[in-house]
Parts: structure tokens; sequence; C-alpha cells
């Protein structure tokens, strides 16, 4: 089940202070400091392995590597956004989500990190990704 919690005492929301603090820095330095860039066709491949839905692994080939989120960096940070929440590694996690899903792994973990979105959006569908 997916439950999120507000932001409280300047963390991000949903993450604790230490994940908070590396992610902040990771989303001042940005590309410089997220890793690995994969392409859309690997992105693709990787979401097909992991998912088995064809559909869905084209779109989130386009959306996460198009600059639809973050051009397919594996440790992407974007944020702070309005509620003080981070978007967390290649399909960009909101940190409200690190009550049910390990954002430190999503960071460097990218087959993680698409199981993680595949779940998401099974329960969220597309909007959870305004920017796509």
């Amino acid at each position: 089940q997916l439950v999120e919690r507000p932001t409280r005492n300047g963390e991000a929301a949903g993450s604790s202070p230490a994940l908070s603090s590396t992610l902040a820095h990771l989303a001042a330095c940005g590309a410089d400091c997220w890793g690995d860039q994969l392409t859309r066709a690997e992105v693709e491949a990787l979401a097909l392995s992991v998912t088995g839905d064809a559909a869905w692994s084209a779109w989130a080939a386009g959306c996460f590597t198009g600059g639809g989120e973050n051009r397919g960096y594996v440790g992407a940070v974007g944020g702070p956004n309005w509620d003080g929440s981070y978007d967390v590694g290649l399909p960009q996690i909101n940190t409200v989500h690190a009550t049910w899903a390990d954002l430190t792994r999503a960071l460097g973990d990218p087959a993680y990190a698409v199981e993680t979105a595949y779940a998401l959006w099974q329960v969220q569908g597309y909007a959870a990704w305004r920017g796509c």
C-alpha cells in the first residue's frame, strides 16, 4: 500500500534527515554528480525486462530519457519541490513515497527504481509523472 507522510522539521517529505541532506547536495550538484546516463533504448530494455509491459516500457523510456524527467541519469535528483520533497533516481520517484520505497537504493539501482516506478504507476497512473 502506498502511504505518504507530510514534510516535517525541514526534511524532504517522506525521508530521513540524512537522506534529505544527500538529496539536497545531489540536486544542487546536478548531472555532474548523477552517475551513469542511460539511453532511451537501454531504459526501454531495462523496463521491459523488469515489468514485462511493452507499452509502459516504451512510455517510460521516453519519459525518463527525453528530458521529461531527468534525461536518463541513474542517480538524478530533482527539487526541492514546492512541498520540500525531492524526485529521486532514473524515474524521479518523489520522496513522499519513502515510507514504502528504498530511495537510497533507487539512486544506484536502476532496475529497482524502474520496478518501484511501475508499482507506483499501477496505483497512480501517468499522473505521477507530470513532466511527461
